[in-house]
């Protein structure tokens, strides 16, 4: 039975230029593409953005920021229709301004 190494014995032959190229392409292979989304879900999102605005309850945002999805709870403060700006409050008292193009859903926590 030969007794091999496995890929040990190939690390050695990678120059820090490689891995650091094979790095990139394991990063790259995380990255989620921003999805696209239909107009009954824009406007289901549109109404629930409005009545938590008017009803001051808390919401589940989930956008695109960078190359992932980020899921955010909190209250609804303003919309700023001039920048298509959501800013929300976070439990945390966390003030977020997000672009109202790269929400992908909205749900009601209450």
């Amino acid at each position: 039975m030969i007794k091999d190494r496995g890929t040990i014995k190939w690390t050695a032959m990678m120059l820090p230029e490689h891995v650091h190229e094979l790095r990139e392409l394991w990063e790259k292979d995380k990255e989620v593409p921003e999805r696209t989304i239909d107009e009954q879900k824009i406007e289901l999102i549109d109404y629930t953005i409005k009545s938590a605005l008017t009803a001051a309850m808390e919401v589940k945002i989930t956008f695109y920021e960078g190359s992932t999805y980020i899921e955010k709870l909190g209250h609804i403060r303003e919309i700023d229709p001039y920048t298509s700006i959501l800013s929300l409050l976070t439990p945390q008292g966390q003030k977020l301004k997000i672009q109202i193009n790269r929400i992908v859903d909205v749900e009601p926590t209450e």
